[in-house]
């Protein structure tokens, strides 16, 4: 059996009990989610990427499934996923999965002063730093749905694409402009009629939906981390955060963070995330009070901890 649900920006994404469709679907490029239904589970289902117990998939979409189709189509399009986005006077900022392009405008961001103090350097050598990026792209991100994000910055208001949300914290989204999208072949033999493009509407707010920025005229201005590491006695999830300097006092590091720490409660199931900061680093100990941090360690001759309950 082999189905098509149609998903917001005229998406879709194939279901299918059948592993042989599967695979010849996904060699196409097309998102598609195999169903281990009672004549299919003891079935080979190698090649395919994502798979599913719930049959009723075969039928139609539920709430409860819609954010796990949502990521599908993102991962086999690609495309990086949006962990938050909020608006500051007239700019927009989200919080989304890197992408290869960001490496060209952080290694600046590390020149700034207070970068270089209390961040480890990027690698001297750029494509060494963007072998590092892929590798979150292709690994840390499909399988720990965390990782370090870049924070990015919209000037102005025509600099906004439509999203997939209603509520500030979109889960997840994506950057589409049409250098960056696909064609998804719908037939079931796999051929091209009918064929849908992946693509975002004009308008900035369109019934309610969140907005994103345009991936063409996107300006990365910080960094935000939820990693999982063990310092010490210490290990679990983490929050770092870095943003650029002309861009401190005005909130949004603050609201940056407090989205990804309520993403690492709703979406990781995290009840403590913890900080790293150095004992110098007065800014980030600020910041870390603000978000609700107490102390609660000590790591090696500088680093202190401060931990919250999520």
């Amino acid at each position: 059996m082999l189905i098509y649900h149609r998903l917001e920006t005229e998406m879709l994404i194939a279901i299918t009990d059948e592993p042989q469709i599967a695979r010849q679907l996904q060699e196409q490029k097309q998102s598609v989610i195999g169903i281990l239904s009672p004549k299919s589970v003891t079935s080979d289902w190698s090649g395919v990427s994502y798979l599913s117990e719930d049959i009723t998939l075969l039928s139609y979409v539920s709430e409860e499934n819609r954010g796990y189709c949502r990521e599908v189509c993102y991962r086999m399009l690609g495309l990086p996923m949006v962990i938050g986005q909020f608006q500051i006077g007239e700019d927009s900022y989200i919080i989304r999965e890197m992408v290869e392009d960001d490496v060209n405008q952080l290694y600046p961001l590390y020149e700034e002063p207070h970068w270089k103090q209390f961040l480890e350097p990027l690698h001297k050598e750029k494509k060494v730093e963007l072998e590092k990026i892929k590798g979150y792209i292709t690994h840390s991100y499909p399988v720990y749905r965390c990782g370090i994000w870049s924070l990015v910055k919209g000037k102005k208001k025509e600099d906004i694409h439509s999203c997939l949300y209603s509520n500030e914290r979109a889960t997840i989204g994506t950057f589409i402009n049409e250098s960056k999208s696909r064609t998804i072949q719908i037939g079931r033999d796999g051929s091209e009629k009918n064929v849908a493009q992946v693509k975002v509407a004009e308008d900035s707010r369109r019934n309610g939906v969140d907005t994103i920025l345009d991936n063409s005229r996107q300006e990365v201005i910080g960094r935000i981390s939820l990693e999982y590491k063990e310092y010490g006695d210490f290990n679990g999830c983490f929050l770092g955060y870095a943003l650029k300097e002309s861009e401190c006092g005005k909130g949004i590091a603050t609201r940056a963070c407090k989205l990804a720490l309520s993403y690492g409660k709703e979406e990781l199931g995290e009840e403590h995330i913890y900080a790293i900061i150095h004992k110098d680093n007065h800014l980030s100990i600020n910041m870390a009070k603000r978000l609700g941090m107490k102390m609660v360690g000590n790591y090696g001759e500088n680093g202190i901890y401060c931990g919250i309950i999520a």
